[in-house]
């Protein structure tokens, strides 16, 4: 693997990912992202030839395109990458160990919250709504549970217990 390409190095790096056992979902949004934004610009240039100043330019355009969650999830993965090569005696050192604060942190943005005398009037502008009968008991039972979408949606039967009025979601379908 002498002269190894980012991108071949990351596919390595990214079979240990999956070997860690994450959740489909988060493998494909991390090839995915890397794929779009980080091969591209340096998929292709051998892993030995890196400056810090390179994985900020690969980083840049999709900075200054607002994408700034985007820039703060690829920082570390391109850590990793370059970590893995340093473990793997691919690279002597890690340029990509502090590009992350680079770029500045995108604001975070609360959700608003319902007041306590609010829900009576969405229950009934829900009942009211031309949505869909799948649609409403969705969004009726994820408020009676007080689960995230995805975890209401693939809700099973056999996880409510109606004994004991609990509802076992699995670990691996959990956030």
């Amino acid at each position: 693997m002498s002269e190894s390409t980012f991108e071949k190095v990351a596919a390595e790096w990214f079979k240990t990912k999956e070997a860690a056992g994450l959740t489909t979902h988060t493998l494909n949004d991390i090839w995915r992202s890397m794929s779009k934004y980080v091969f591209p610009h340096i998929g292709s240039m051998p892993i030995s030839s890196f400056t810090a100043q390179q994985f900020i330019g690969s980083l840049s355009p999709t900075y200054a395109a607002g994408r700034l969650e985007t820039v703060e999830r690829l920082s570390p993965r391109i850590n990793e990458v370059m970590d893995y090569a340093l473990n793997s005696g691919l690279v002597t050192s890690n340029p990509a160990a502090k590009i992350g604060q680079t770029f500045h942190k995108p604001k975070v943005k609360h959700r608003p919250a319902l007041l306590p005398e609010q829900p009576p009037l969405l229950m009934k502008n829900l009942a009211f709504a031309s949505i869909g009968k799948q649609t409403r008991c969705l969004i009726e039972w994820q408020l009676l549970t007080m689960t995230r979408p995805a975890e209401a949606a693939m809700t099973r039967w056999d996880e409510i217990n109606f004994e004991t009025k609990e509802l076992r979601i699995p670990a691996g379908r959990m956030k």
